[in-house]
Order: structure tokens, then sequence, then C-alpha cells
């Protein structure tokens, strides 16, 4: 019982020397550790997709494989990140609103012809594959994709020696040391 009492009195303690510490609710604790590693990545991603959870959980993978991430939820607002932000490599989705994948392929590979441009589909259709192709994407998966078979697949398509280092303990290796 003693135990207890001064455990409390020790987290009272705390709370009071630095009450901001102790509000933070587990939500802005993950983003600040997501901000961290994203600050720390040298390789930057575009992640594009309408499924907010879908697009949240695909740069959190990427984050933690030592990307630095930037996130848009249609083809327009992947455009104003393209002009403002320098990136290696766009992941979208094919089946969105205002700018579909295709047409957001179509209008990176004008603006700048280098770049792989990789693309999610949850269709099966040659047609679909046929002209994601002839539009310059670097590759089409199907969804549902495992998630080590697009990290590879990522790492594949940037440039020799860009492949990030792992910096997140979420992914198997030791975290973030600095």
């Amino acid at each position: 019982m003693a135990g207890r009492v001064g455990t409390r009195v020790a987290f009272w303690l705390v709370r009071r020397l630095r009450p901001q510490r102790a509000q933070r609710d587990p939500t802005s604790r993950a983003l600040s550790v997501m901000r961290f590693m994203s600050e720390r990545a040298t390789h930057a991603i575009l992640v594009v997709d309408d499924c907010p959870g879908l697009g949240a959980a695909l740069a959190g993978l990427f984050t933690c494989e030592g990307f630095r991430v930037h996130s848009a939820s249609n083809g327009l607002e992947a455009l104003d990140v393209l002009d403002r932000e320098d990136v290696e490599l766009v992941l979208s989705d094919v089946n969105m609103p205002d700018c579909d994948g295709f047409e957001l392929l179509t209008r990176v590979k004008t603006r700048r012809a280098e770049g792989p441009v990789v693309l999610l589909h949850t269709g099966n259709t040659s047609v679909d594959l046929e002209r994601g192709f002839l539009l310059g994407a670097e590759a089409i998966y199907f969804k549902p994709v495992e998630a080590d078979t697009l990290v590879s697949a990522i790492h594949s398509y940037l440039p020799p020696g860009a492949r990030a280092a792992p910096i997140c303990q979420a992914c198997g290796e030791s975290g973030p040391s600095s």
C-alpha cells in the first residue's frame, strides 16, 4: 500500500512540475514521434488516397521505413503538394474524386518527366492496366496489397543507393537514438 501512495505522489509531482507533458494524449505523442522521424528522413514520397484511414496507414508505414511522407486526399491536392515539395516518388490510388489517379499520372508526367509514379487500384481490368502503363506508370498494384510487397517495390523504384534506413521500433528496428 505504501508503494502505491508513493507512486501516486510521484505522478502528482510530475503533473505539477510538467503539466503540459502530463496532459498530452497518445495521439499527439504518436504525431510528434512521426514528425521526429520524418525530420530525419532523407527521401520524400507523396501518398495520395481519398480514404483517410488507408492514407494515414500508408503514411505511417513509409514514415517507419525512413521516408519523409507527404499526403494528399485527391489528385488536385497532390498537384499542390508537388508544386511546393521535392518528391522522389508518387504513390497514388486510382479511384478518387476531382482528379483520379490516371489524370494525376498524366499531369505529373507533363510537369516532370523523371520520378516514378506507382498506382494502387481496386479494379482488376486489363483496360485499366494498359491505360496506366501507357500513361507512364512505373507499376500498378491491386488492393489489398501486402505491406512488405509495397515497401520492397517502392525501394526498388528509387535510384540506387536511395534506400532509406528504417528508424521505427514498430518496424522491428531499433528506434531513433540521436
